[in-house]
C-alpha cells in the first residue's frame, strides 16, 4: 500500500502544479456580508476527479491507511487547492 500512496501523493503534487481554476461567484446583496455562505450556496458542486482528474476509486478509504498515510494524502489534496 505504501507504494501505491506515494505514487497517488505524486500524482496530486503534479496537479497542484497547474491547479484547477477557482470558481468565482459574485455575491447576492443580501449575502454581501458573508461571502464564504454565499460561495458555498451558489458555486456547483464538484468530486475529487472533476478537480483533479484522479478518480475517485483511486483514493483509499481513510480506514485503509496506516501510520502517516493519511495525513500526507490530505497534505498533497490541500497544495492542489494552495494559492499560487
Amino acid at each position: 500500500m505504501e507504494n501505491y500512496i506515494r505514487q497517488l501523493i505524486e500524482d496530486l503534487l503534479a496537479v497542484a502544479k497547474n491547479p484547477p481554476k477557482p470558481t468565482w461567484i459574485e455575491p447576492p446583496p443580501h449575502l454581501e456580508e458573508d461571502p464564504v455562505i454565499s460561495e458555498l450556496a451558489l458555486v456547483p458542486f464538484q468530486t475529487i476527479e472533476e478537480l483533479t482528474g484522479i478518480k475517485q476509486e483511486a483514493f483509499p478509504l481513510m480506514d485503509q491507511l496506516q501510520g502517516d498515510q493519511w495525513e500526507r494524502v490530505n497534505e498533497a489534496i490541500f497544495k492542489v487547492f494552495e494559492p499560487k
